[in-house]
């Protein structure tokens, strides 16, 4: 009886614990399935320049040298 309640390992401590251990097994569990999409992504990227390209321009704004960029913000 002295375990259940007032033990450093209670029933109550090992429950939080358990629900944590759920928490952080969800959040790795998404982060691996993240990193195997930006794995693709990866791949298909360096598989089409045009994609790679296309993703600089809209996302870095970058350009090529002869070339002039205009922003347009919508409020």
């Amino acid at each position: 009886m002295w375990m259940v309640y007032f033990d450093q390992n209670d029933y109550f401590t090992m429950q939080q614990k358990k629900k944590e251990f759920r928490s952080v097994k969800a959040n790795v569990d998404f982060l691996n399935l993240e990193t195997i999409r930006m794995q693709n992504e990866l791949a298909g990227l360096m598989a089409h320049s045009q994609k790679l390209e296309q993703l600089a321009r809209e996302n870095y704004h970058m350009k090529r040298d002869n070339e002039d960029v205009y922003v347009i913000e919508r409020k």
